[in-house]
C-alpha cells in the first residue's frame, strides 16, 4: 500500500483536469482515489507494473463514468439541474444545489433536513408503488448504491421517467 498511495495521488493529479458536466477537479481527484482503490484488490504484480496497472484502469473506468454521467450543462438552471436529476435518476420538481434530495435516497446519509426527508420518503413510496415489479429490486439495489446492468438500468431510467412525470402532475395545481 505505501507503494501505492504516491503512485495513485500522481494519477489523481494528472486527471484532476479531465471534468465534464457537474464534475469539479477535486471530485474527479476522488472518484479517481476510489477507482485505484477498488482496482488495487484485483492488482497481479505478475502481469505488469501497478503504474501501468492502475493508469489503465482509472483512463477506462473515467471514460465509462463520462458516458454514463455526461449532458450539455446548458444557461438555464433549472434545467440543468432537471438533467442532473435524470441522469442520477432523481426527482424532478424543485431540486437544486442546495437540496439533499440525491443524498436522502441513500440510506446510509442521516444529515438532512427534515422536509427533504419527508418528500424523498414520498416520492420513493411513490416509485416503488407504480413501478414494475421486475425493477422493484433494481431501483431498490440502485439507490443502495449497488450496480446494475446497463439494459435493465436503462429501463428503470424509462420506467421511473414515466412515474416522475405523474408524480410532477399530481404535484402542480
Amino acid at each position: 500500500m505505501q507503494k501505492a498511495i504516491p503512485i495513485i495521488e500522481k494519477i489523481a493529479e494528472d486527471n484532476k483536469n479531465r471534468t465534464f458536466a457537474y464534475y469539479t477537479g477535486d471530485d474527479i481527484k476522488q472518484a479517481v482515489w476510489e477507482m485505484c482503490l477498488d482496482a488495487l484488490r484485483r492488482y497481479n504484480k505478475n502481469r505488469g507494473a501497478i503504474e501501468n496497472f492502475l493508469r489503465k484502469h482509472v483512463s477506462n473506468r473515467l471514460k465509462n463514468l463520462k458516458r454514463d454521467r455526461y449532458f450539455n450543462i446548458c444557461e438555464d438552471e433549472e434545467l440543468s439541474w432537471r438533467r442532473i436529476n435524470i441522469v442520477n435518476a432523481l426527482p424532478m420538481h424543485s431540486v437544486s444545489e442546495d437540496s439533499n434530495l440525491a443524498a436522502i435516497l441513500d440510506t446510509k446519509v442521516e444529515d438532512y433536513s427534515p422536509h427533504d426527508h419527508l418528500v424523498a420518503k414520498e416520492l420513493k413510496e411513490y416509485i416503488l408503488r407504480r413501478l414494475d415489479e421486475k425493477m422493484i429490486s433494481a431501483f431498490l439495489e440502485l439507490i443502495e448504491g449497488g450496480k446494475i446492468k446497463k439494459s435493465v438500468l436503462q429501463t428503470l431510467r424509462d420506467n421511473i421517467e414515466e412515474i416522475l412525470i405523474d408524480y410532477h402532475a399530481r404535484k402542480t395545481p
